[in-house]
């Protein structure tokens, strides 16, 4: 190559790395932005006088959204370990005992917990109740839900 073609390369390469700068400088902001709006949105509903529920529906969705693949995997192998041990003659967990695994299996800080309330696994066990395709879910569930 030439100096003229090395220049040119070098040119573009630094215009690139601009450009990827600029890019990642946005999606920060997007995502700073993006917390702000959910910080403020959990503040209006705090300050409202408004069904909790509608509060404790918001952090399950949250949950829901955080979650990859691999840890829906895991709170499934959960209620199924739960399932099978059922099945063997143990009780299931009490609702706090249940909420102490979900929030291991998530790996939740000890300093983060406060921002996971039991509401979270409350909204999980029921939407497993009525589970026609696996009835012992429902039940499983509801056992927990009863030990609350």
């Amino acid at each position: 190559m030439n100096d003229h073609t090395m220049k040119e390369l070098e040119k573009r390469i630094s215009h690139l790395e601009s450009q990827l700068e600029f890019e990642s400088e946005l999606l920060s902001k997007v995502v700073t932005q993006v917390e702000a709006l959910k910080n403020l949105l959990l503040q209006i509903i705090d300050d409202q006088t408004i069904s909790p529920h509608l509060l404790y529906n918001f952090y399950y969705s949250i949950l829901k959204k955080n979650l990859g693949t691999k840890e829906r995997q895991e709170i499934g192998f959960l209620l199924m370990k739960i399932v099978r041990e059922y099945k063997e003659g143990i009780e299931p967990p009490s609702l706090d005992e249940f909420h102490t695994q979900l929030l291991q299996i998530l790996k939740v800080e000890e300093h983060e917990k406060a921002n996971y309330p039991i509401e979270i696994s409350k909204q999980l066990l029921l939407s497993y109740l009525n589970d026609d395709e696996f009835p012992i879910f429902d039940t499983v569930a509801k056992k927990i839900l009863d030990k609350a």
